[in-house]
């Protein structure tokens, strides 16, 4: 198993954000006890809301991945729980859709049929796990989910600039299904998950003050729906790492969901954080975002550039800067999503106090993944060399695994551990990549390569730290 392949598995394994089925169980349940919630609260949509709550779980996906009808449930629980039930029985519209809903036929969403429909299935035979890519684009008929629909695609594109929804050629349509089939097979771990919360695809363009749109993620705003650029679609490696990047929005959407990841006093969208890339500050929550979708893309790059011949043989060659995103300014000191996501995890850390034990967590896991890609070191890609401290005496201790040095300036003694006596051995004025190569060839047969690299990240950096070697 390539270090590629061990921090995918890590990725998409993490039982409390990165599989994708406790997930779930945890999204199916917070559906189930905001409808009943609603019931309770709107007898005169009672019935539906309630039938819907007790729903197996196939129907309850439906309307979890469903834009319609998750907008209402996710707007009328927000409207009741901060401005009171009084509320509900003006502006609850749940239960008024709900019944295009159930039962759920083959997956047939009520947005699905206001929207056209083109099947994208990652799942054989479980209808309510696909997706539908939006296929017609008129507005027809005036019923409340075909306005609703249309509505939640104004909000979407409040400027009047864009064209959408396009309606996509065969080309594209198969496009989007090879990108997806490019996803689940190049990870494993990850592409089912991540793919299982889009319940919508559209084909866009727009200008924002960045440039051209290459995708975009609906939210909070248009649940369970991404907008990808047709441009994005001329080769398979860029439109799979555009609905890999866009899902994973979604994915986060709905972990924060399941809980608090900043304090509630806390103002979570003011745009307060500096990006060397970007023209403007980025506020808490995207950057939080990003960082969840850089140490991914990274993964990402890497799977693409490792492919063997069961995966390029179906999907061909990756190109060289596949699903790469361009920097506004800032040029090649950031040009990497490893470069991008050590940046936005120390922006993340300056400001720790700020964040709950479940967000401490949920950049914790990113962080680890992110060390085990590019283990972070003093000076890391800007030309630093390393040189050892000559100590004043060394009794090395090989028998018990162990290094002992004396210092005189100041004077003082420390004790070295396997990792950090190679590491020592190995500061002799090279770079830290350099380094840290030669560990890991060092221990290879003994150490598995993820480990190898978090070992002599966390060594180099702690000699630094003890004065025993110095950077210049």
């Amino acid at each position: 198993m390539t270090l590629w392949q061990e921090v995918e598995r890590l990725l998409g394994t993490d039982p409390e954000y990165g599989d994708a089925a406790a997930v779930e169980r945890r999204v199916l349940g917070r559906l189930r006890v905001g409808l009943t919630l609603l019931a309770e609260l709107s007898p005169h949509n009672a019935e539906p809301v309630r039938r819907c709550a007790a729903a197996p779980d196939a129907d309850l996906r439906v309307l979890s991945r469903d834009p319609v009808l998750r907008s209402a449930f996710e707007s009328d629980l927000q409207t009741v729980t901060t401005q009171g039930p009084q509320t509900i029985t003006t502006q609850a519209d749940t239960g008024l859709l709900l019944p295009g809903l159930l039962p759920a036929d083959a997956g047939y969403t009520v947005s699905r049929v206001a929207a056209g429909g083109y099947a994208v299935s990652r799942a054989p035979g479980e209808p309510s796990r696909s997706a539908w890519v939006w296929t017609e684009t008129t507005r027809g008929t005036k019923d409340p989910v075909t306005e609703r629909l249309w509505s939640l695609l104004d909000e979407q594109f409040p400027r009047g600039t864009a064209d959408v929804p396009i309606k996509p050629s065969a080309a594209e349509l198969k496009m989007i299904d090879e990108a997806a089939a490019l996803l689940t097979a190049l990870m494993p771990s990850v592409g089912p998950g991540v793919l299982a919360n889009v319940g919508m695809i559209g084909l866009a363009r727009d200008e924002g003050e960045d440039g051209p749109l290459h995708s975009v993620s609906g939210g909070d705003r248009f649940p369970a729906t991404v907008f990808i650029a047709p441009e994005k679609l001329q080769n398979v490696w860029d439109a799979a790492g555009a609905l890999l990047h866009e899902a994973l929005h979604l994915a986060l959407f709905e972990i924060i969901r399941c809980g608090a990841v900043v304090f509630d006093h806390v103002d979570a969208t003011a745009d307060v954080v500096p990006i060397p890339w970007r023209r403007e500050a980025w506020s808490l929550m995207r950057v939080l975002f990003a960082l969840h979708v850089y140490v991914h893309l990274a993964v990402y790059h890497g799977l693409a550039r490792s492919a063997g011949p069961g995966i390029t043989s179906r999907f061909g060659e990756p190109p060289a800067d596949a699903a790469l995103s361009r920097a506004t300014f800032g040029g090649a000191r950031y040009a990497t999503p490893e470069l991008r996501a050590r940046h936005l995890a120390e922006q993340l850390a300056q400001r720790s106090g700020l964040f709950t034990g479940y967000g401490h967590q949920l950049i914790a896991w990113l962080v680890k993944a992110l060390d085990l890609l590019a283990p972070p070191t003093p000076g890391d890609g800007d030309g630093t060399t390393y040189q050892a401290v000559a100590p004043v005496a060394a009794v090395p201790m090989p028998e018990q695994r162990r290094l002992v040095v004396a210092l005189a300036d100041p004077p003082r003694v420390r004790w070295l551990n396997p990792a950090a006596w190679l590491v020592y051995r190995l500061c002799d004025g090279r770079d830290s990549a350099a380094i840290i190569k030669e560990y890991a060839e060092s221990v290879a047969g003994v150490v598995p390569p993820a480990e190898a690299l978090r070992q002599a990240g966390t060594a180099l950096q702690a000699l630094v730290d003890e004065g025993l070697v110095v950077t210049a």
